[in-house]
């Protein structure tokens, strides 16, 4: 799930059309591949600190956000190591408040009226963690490299809602009511009295998610020669 992966972990993504016989394949439609930093995409050491926010209004909460990254290589007689450790933490905060209309009716063959109207109100509210971490080494014509990647992902998110479960073909429109040019209707009081009034539901719903991801990776390249690869 790309919803799991913080994105402040993320080096690039490549997107394959039809993968070569050297990559992992086996999707239909082409191969997309979330590829990571390593150390020796840097010259030497690198370092990075990101710290932000947001402010939502409706909750009056702050939705903070912080990545790093440290990498270093190093050269020996034992040949070229690197290190590269990358940490993100991320809150997301939000609240919407919602008031739609029904769509319209055509209630007595020229006048126009909604069905009803509703209510809804949401909270969402997401805590996302990372942890990435790899060590490289190379010498001559043969390079290796060890990659960590943790991911947490909490996640809350709840509705409430209120709206009206009315008949359309029962409506009246009491005395008074306007409308607009094309019939529409733009101010008045809708009733029901078949139905013994315009009745209302209510409904709550929720969705909790707590995932955990990891991937340890090796891979070992040996270059023979200028036309085999190993």
């Amino acid at each position: 799930n790309f919803e799991d992966v913080p994105p402040e972990l993320m080096a690039g993504v490549d997107v394959y059309k039809n993968p070569s016989a050297a990559q992992v394949e086996g999707a239909v439609g082409g191969l997309v591949n979330l590829r990571t930093a390593l150390p020796f995409d840097y010259a030497d050491f690198k370092g990075a600190l990101t710290v932000g926010g947001n402010y939502n209004d409706l909750q009056g909460k702050w939705s903070p956000s912080a990545s790093g990254l440290l990498s270093k290589r190093w050269k020996t007689d034992a040949g070229e190591f690197g290190a590269l450790l990358s940490l993100a933490r991320s809150k997301t905060t939000t609240r919407t408040d919602l008031w739609q209309v029904e769509p319209y009716y055509n209630i007595d063959g020229t006048h126009w009226a909604p069905k009803g109207a509703q209510w809804r109100d949401s909270s969402f509210d997401r805590t996302r963690e990372g942890t990435y971490g790899a060590l490289q080494w190379k010498k001559d014509n043969i390079s290796s490299a060890l990659t960590y990647f943790e991911s947490k992902y909490r996640m809350h998110w709840d509705e409430n809602a209120l709206f009206a479960q009315s008949t359309p073909s029962n409506l009246k429109l009491s005395p008074g009511a306007t409308f607009g040019d094309n019939g529409a209707l733009l101010t008045g009081t809708l009733t029901d009295p078949a139905d013994g009034g315009i009745n209302f539901g209510a409904d709550t719903r929720y969705m909790t998610r707590d995932s955990k991801t990891r991937d340890l990776g090796w891979n070992l390249k040996w270059k023979a020669s200028d036309r085999w690869s190993f």
